[in-house]
């Protein structure tokens, strides 16, 4: 059964009130690649095997990835990985220079740097630490100089140095000291100095672990034996045989100094004693599942990703990134440094299918480092099983063709002890039923095997995926069309079939957004019945030994939201409907509606035989891609708009007289609306009143004509008056009394909306409110609020009190050539159109989501590009293994023509400055540095001295000029570039002096 990820679905009014610290939480976590769980195409059984450990990460894990970052360790130093791994466990440590971490591996190492090296491996640093407060300090002494005193008082505390040398090295003038006589602290280390201080330092936690050896074999391979002074011989003797120092060409150099790189690369050696003596395991796996799921209180939000690794043992361990923000919005997140092909990132960095190596702490099961060692390695291997006489250590033998015999370890999901089982192929057999002396297949990842497969079985068991096409619950059958496009019809018991079925949504639904647009809808229980499954969910079938009968079912579900006006209706009594709806984007759709599916007015249930040809709607619906271009939407839940009516105009003025008799009513001082502002101005307007249902408010509250009369007659108080067209005249449909002056604000998109009290603007700062008396005009018809959906483009009138007296929806001017999209892929035609299932459009500096799907059509021009280069058109697909539905791409789109599709992070930050330096390391160097603040939407200075910046360009970044996509070689000094970040270079500023970032989405401007 599949393991899927759900999200909560439910907010309540305080949570609502809270979405602002949510979206910086997502904002955050979404370099996370949203908001999924999928199956693990490495290893299909880790997400139903017993976890046996889990690791926590750091709270500290950022701030370690970043002091990491060394800008003079580039990824390919061949000591990057003993650097990065000790700097993880705070044993080696670099220095922050003119705001930019350097570690100098070059630079040769002192003898109080080899102390604090040393000591911090014997986890002493704290001692020394304190040991410095007591310590006589000289005029003007810098902190880093009091430290070292620190060390060498604990050094000589635990025999590393006699108390002569710690007297020397307390001296606060070193420049008087004798180098042939006295102990200079600065002074370089010697080779065999190190040797004889390593040796003492692990004794004095770990005593005999490693000793020094007076029986000598080792340093006889060296030409400069000789030179080893005699006091230090047999400590050099053990970390020869030991393997911790080696020598360079059979010489040891026992007077030379090492460098820092050096030095890391020595401590990484001690390898299993390093770790026995800092109590931490090295394990090596592959990361089999990565899942993301958030959680949103109505204090804390919390966003988590789950990985899943298959160890070395075969069992699965696990580790989590957390991100978590509070109602200061103070964002923490717990991450591990992981070193990659790109350097040092986080947690998030990680990929199903990487090996990786990884080292726990055994007390804390802190996660504190993992390397990437590369994409996993999976080899069939065949040959002759022999007698499971180990398979209670977890081992199988198998004779290859030469006869020699050969064993492997299995995957913990392979085999059972308790039940005596084993799993060949997709079923367990008994131990003892095991088809020895057969030949078998084993599929070996990383020496760990995952499958096992008999030459000419017939499976007895089965799971089946894919997409429901028909569900019969008279004949108790499913029909579903599989991933690589054959069709099976699979039959059900309904009284013993296990059915679970899960809401699918989009990470960008931003935690319950669709349950905020259909408040009143029902959405699926998690354990369910078989009349849950319907046509377009997707569907995982456990079946029997027989592999005809279902065992247990889990779907998942795929709602979409659209809003359109009803054309066309064909009624089928109590049947339901079939309605065509004009989508207001040049669309149309054809859309049956079962008589049972709900249908709102007001939040009134009116039933399917109340809807109408005119009426405004909102459909939420379950929506299921069979093949290309064959997609069944199911309609789950129809809003129908209270008013729906096609507007005329809407006027401002003064309130005058009101003629009953006639039915008319007179405004003073008029102006209209335009897309400018009020314009038109009349001395009086006179205006039908008799249309029916006219509705009168007054600061959001329902009111009658008399009491405006009465009450409302100030000289400050403003009527606003829409009109609805009725055959050649114009008629009031709403007026709205506000006190005080209006602003009409510049239009912008909607960046949020919950329909009712409050809505966002990308171009301003916190909530305008709404309200039933709000004017809401959309595609030429009176709306209510509950029709302003993100990224609407509005012309917004404020009244007092931030509150919106009108929200007019215009078409989006599209001056631009080119539009910048991110999407989740739900279906490609191949060659020929993708489709996300939703969408958020990049608009300045914002992403602005929209639940609602959008189409882009392919050519052989269209560029597909991920983190590895190009990616054929002919394998932008989605079915088999290359199958990218699901997978969230930015789409570079001139109109509907999708140009570029590049699989990238999701970059909320910014970074804006003029190229000075473009650099043959994929870099470019930016002057006069400006940095986007998401929460003020201004841009202020990164630094206030020596102010320029670092961009990063990867193969997934995209750069824009001139309204097309060009090459970092088409860029020029001078010009000025706006980037799109992952990381708020402001705050990296500040915590580490690192002003490098990677820049995935540039323009020109």
């Amino acid at each position: 059964m599949v393991k899927i990820c759900t999200l909560c679905a439910k907010i309540d009014s305080e949570v609502i009130m809270n979405r602002k610290r949510w979206i910086i939480l997502l904002c955050l976590i979404y370099v996370m690649q949203s908001s999924w769980t999928s199956m693990a195409v490495t290893d299909r059984d880790i997400l139903s095997d017993p976890v046996a450990n889990v690791y926590k990460a750091n709270i500290l894990g950022q701030t370690i990835t970043d002091n990491l970052s060394f800008s003079d360790v580039p990824v390919g130093h061949w000591a990057k990985d003993p650097i990065t791994r000790l700097g993880a466990l705070s044993i080696v440590k670099g220095y922050n220079e003119n705001n930019a971490m350097r570690y100098r591996p070059n630079g040769n190492v002192s003898k109080q740097e080899a102390l604090a090296f040393l000591l911090r491996v014997v986890g002493l640093e704290a001692a020394a630490n304190q040991a410095a407060e007591n310590i006589e300090v000289g005029e003007g002494e810098g902190l880093l100089s009091i430290w070292s005193k620190g060390y060498l008082q604990v050094a000589a505390n635990n025999g590393l140095i006699t108390q002569l040398e710690l007297a020397d090295g307390l001296i606060i003038d070193q420049t008087a000291l004798d180098p042939a006589f006295n102990f200079i602290r600065s002074q370089n280390v010697s080779r065999e100095q190190v040797a004889k201080w390593l040796v003492q330092a692990i004794n004095i936690i770990n005593p005999g672990s490693i000793e020094p050896i007076y029986v000598n074999n080792k340093i006889f391979t060296l030409s400069d034996w000789q030179s080893i002074d005699i006091a230090f011989v047999p400590y050099v003797e053990a970390v020869m045989q030991a393997g911790i120092m080696v020598g360079d060409a059979n010489r040891f150099r026992p007077k030379g100094s090492l460098t820092r790189a050096e030095m890391a690369q020595v401590i990484a050696n001690i390898d299993d004693i390093l770790y026995e003596t800092l109590d931490k395991t090295v394990k090596g796996g592959i990361v089999g599942s990565i899942s993301d799921a958030g959680v949103i209180g109505s204090i804390n939000n919390e966003s988590k990703r789950t990985i899943l690794i298959r160890n070395d043992e075969g069992l699965v361990d696990q580790v989590d990134l957390i991100v978590t923000s509070n109602e200061l919005n103070k964002i923490s997140r717990l991450d591990v440094p992981v070193l990659g092909p790109n350097g040092v990132r986080g947690l998030s960095s990680l990929r199903e299918g990487q090996s990786i190596v990884y080292i726990v702490d055994n007390t804390t099961l802190e996660m504190e480092y993992v390397v990437i060692k590369g994409d996993i390695a999976t080899t069939q291997v065949k040959g002759v099983l022999q007698p499971l006489a180990d398979i209670d250590n977890g081992n199988v033998t198998i004779k290859n063709a030469s006869g020699v015999p050969i064993t492997y370890k299995l995957s913990v999901g392979l085999y059972n002890l308790e039940e005596r089982q084993i799993k060949i192929g997709e079923y367990y057999r008994s131990i003892d039923n095991a088809p020895v002396s057969y030949t078998i297949t084993l599929t070996v990842q990383n020496n760990l095997v995952t499958k096992i497969d008999q030459e000419g079985a017939t499976p007895l068991s089965s799971e089946v995926s894919g997409i429901v096409k028909e569900v019969n619950t008279q004949f108790n059958f499913i029909t579903i069309e599989k991933w690589d496009g054959g069709e099976v019809t699979k039959y059900f018991n309904r009284d013993q079939v296990r059915v679970e079925k899960q809401n699918y949504y989009d990470v960008e639904d931003e935690i319950g957004y669709i349950d905020e647009i259909f408040p009143d809808y029902r959405f699926d229980e998690r354990d369910t019945g078989i009349e849950a499954i319907e046509v377009g969910d997707i569907v995982h079938l456990l079946m029997s030994s027989n592999g005809q009968y279902i065992e247990a079912i889990s779907a998942k579900t795929n709602y979409n939201v659209k809003f359109g006006e009803i054309v066309s209706l064909v009624s089928y009594g109590a049947g339901g409907v079939n309605i065509r709806v004009n989508y207001g984007n040049g669309s149309i759709g054809t859309l049956n509606v079962d008589g049972f599916v709900p249908v709102l007015r007001s939040t009134r249930n009116i039933g399917v035989g109340n809807l109408q040809v005119g009426q405004m709607i909102k459909i939420l619906m379950n929506q299921g891609v069979l093949a290309p271009g064959t997609i069944v939407e199911t309609v789950k839940q129809i809003d129908v708009d209270p008013y729906g009516n096609i507007y005329a105009r809407i006027y401002k003025g003064d309130l005058g007289y009101m003629n009953m008799a006639t039915g008319t009513l007179s405004l003073l001082n008029t102006y209209h609306l335009t897309k400018t502002g009020w314009s038109g101005y009349n001395p009086m307007t006179d205006l039908e009143l008799s249309g029916a249902g006219v509705e009168i408010f007054h600061n959001g509250n329902q009111i009658s004509l008399s009491y405006a009369d009465r009450f409302l007659r100030t000289d400050t108080m403003k009527a606003y008056v829409v009109t609805e067209k009725h055959y050649d005249r114009e008629r009031i449909k709403k007026i709205v009394f506000e006190d005080g002056r209006d602003d009409v604000l510049a239009s912008t998109n909607v960046s949020y909306s919950n329909g009712y009290d409050a809505i966002r603007l990308i171009s301003t700062i916190g909530d305008i409110g709404i309200n039933p008396g709000t004017i809401v005009l959309k595609n030429n018809h009176i709306v209510s609020t509950g029709s302003i959906l993100s990224p609407d483009y509005a012309q917004v009138v404020l009244a007092g009190q931030g509150r919106a007296v009108i929200v007019n929806v215009i078409p989006e001017p599209n001056n631009e050539a080119i539009s910048v999209f991110r999407g989740r892929i739900s279906n490609i035609e191949t060659n020929r159109e993708v489709k996300v299932e939703s969408h958020a459009i990049l608009k300045d500096m914002t992403w602005i989501y929209s639940p609602i799907q959008r189409e882009f059509t392919l050519s052989y021009d269209t560029i597909i590009k991920d983190a590895s280069g190009i990616i054929p058109l002919s394998d932008f697909i989605d079915y088999s293994e290359l199958s990218k539905v699901d997978e969230v791409y930015t789409i570079i789109a001139e109109g509907t023509k999708a140009t570029h599709l590049i699989k990238n992070p999701y970059a909320t930050e910014g970074v804006v400055g003029e190229i000075y330096s473009i650099n043959g390391d994929n870099t470019i160097r930016i002057k006069d540095a400006l940095v986007y603040d998401s929460t003020t939407k201004l841009w202020t200075e990164l630094s206030l001295t020596n102010n320029y910046a670092t961009l990063e360009l990867l193969t997934e970044s995209v750069i824009i000029k001139n309204n097309k996509v060009i090459d970092m070689k088409d860029l020029e000094l001078g010009d000025r570039v706006r980037a799109m970040v992952t990381v708020d270079l402001s705050e990296q500023l500040k915590l580490t002096g690192n002003r490098q970032a990677t820049g995935y989405i540039l323009f020109v401007e």
